[in-house]
């Protein structure tokens, strides 16, 4: 549940490990979380697909507060987000399964950046999305043009500069 949530949010690890049970919307379809590094609140969608996931983990697993929370056996001891460095262990320890390069978690906020532009996403969406001041930041950190979204992009608006008309 937890890289579904890095990927569908696009948020920061630390940002991510810190939402709670009730920042979730299931009639709106959105989950909110603090930013940490802006100190603010940030709202999202979520499609319905993961609004149901979410709701089937909670459900399953009896969440209530920390949706992603290091694992204790003690009733009376509070609970804390996981640990960043434990959900590194596991990203690792599946990459090596799959047999690809070591991954850490900030991946799935690039990746999805990427995704949503190579899809045609505004940037100015995409900027929101992972709560950026500007699109500035977004362009210059996430926004990579790579040939497969050159060629769709031109492909869209002038087919005849790649021979496509």
């Amino acid at each position: 549940m937890l890289m579904i949530v890095l990927w569908a949010t696009a948020g920061r690890i630390s940002d991510v490990l810190a939402m709670r049970e009730d920042d979730i919307d299931y009639d709106k379809k959105t989950i909110k979380f603090y930013v940490k590094k802006r100190r603010k609140w940030h709202t999202i969608s979520i499609d319905s697909d993961v609004t149901l996931k979410l709701s089937n983990y909670v459900r399953t697993w009896h969440v209530k507060g920390l949706l992603f929370q290091n694992v204790n056996n003690k009733k009376d001891v509070p609970q804390k987000p996981m640990a960043r460095q434990t959900v590194d262990a596991i990203l690792k320890d599946y990459a090596q399964i799959a047999g690809i390069r070591a991954i850490h978690a900030h991946l799935f906020r690039h990746g999805c950046a990427m995704y949503m532009l190579s899809k045609g996403v505004p940037l100015e969406i995409i900027a929101y999305r992972l709560k950026h001041s500007t699109t500035r930041t977004t362009a210059a950190f996430y926004a990579r043009i790579n040939p497969d979204i050159e060629r769709a992009l031109i492909s869209n608006c002038v087919p005849d500069i790649l021979g496509m008309s």
